[in-house]
């Protein structure tokens, strides 16, 4: 962990750690000015709706198809024979849990390619578009990986494979633990 301050010799005072209210005042204050910034500066403050909106563009583009498809089919695909080894090794529950992850990865990878097929239906209409309004997947793909962080971390050989995650360290190294996914 970075130090802030060097070490403390004999009579100097050491820097108060602050209190998790500070903290939270602080990330509130970086974010509303991030947010001000966003929606043109100048102090002007953002409504509710902006600060949505701006937080669901960034979604859509962390969460999109071009990003995450071939990495989730690359993860997806290690499953069956993680799961077929270690069907007798795991308790019950995380077994079941694992399954679980499975299965949703596979219902976002099959989204994703529903949603590539449509785009390709309007593009190969005449005229660019076949009459009907673009599906917003985004909603249900939000909530496909609302439960797959609800299902915690993959199995720690899987995480270890994927070489974002240290299979020492299911958090990833992220503060309180907290689920890298």
């Amino acid at each position: 962990m970075m130090k802030l301050f060097p070490e403390q010799g004999a009579g100097e005072r050491k820097a108060p750690e602050p209190t998790e209210e500070q903290v939270d005042d602080t990330a509130d204050g970086l974010m509303g000015d991030i947010l001000s910034k966003l929606a043109g500066g100048e102090g002007k403050p953002v409504d509710e709706s902006q600060g949505q909106a701006i937080v669901d563009g960034i979604m859509r583009q962390l969460l999109s198809r071009d990003v995450l498809l071939e990495p989730l089919r690359e993860i997806g695909a290690k499953y069956p024979r993680w799961l077929a080894t270690n069907a007798e090794k795991v308790p019950r529950g995380e077994l079941d849990r694992y399954r679980r992850q499975h299965k949703l990865i596979q219902d976002i990878c099959a989204l994703y390619e529903e949603q590539e097929r449509a785009e390709q239906r309007r593009r190969g209409a005449a005229g660019g578009s076949i009459g009907d309004e673009e599906e917003d997947y985004f909603p249900r793909l939000m909530e496909l990986f609302q439960d797959m962080q609800d299902c915690g971390q993959p199995p720690a050989e899987i995480a270890k494979d994927l070489g974002e995650l240290d299979g020492e360290d299911p958090g990833g190294g992220a503060p309180g633990g907290c689920p890298m996914q």
